[in-house]
């Protein structure tokens, strides 16, 4: 699954495996937003 920020547009890959089915929020790495 990729996921990206809409703030700067980078792109992750994420194991949706790995995400609940509540789903997750997350930080940017990039931007911080």
């Amino acid at each position: 699954m990729n996921v990206t920020c809409p703030t700067c547009e980078t792109v992750y890959r994420v194991d949706p495996a790995r995400v609940p089915a509540g789903g997750v929020r997350a930080r940017c790495a990039v931007c911080g937003s």
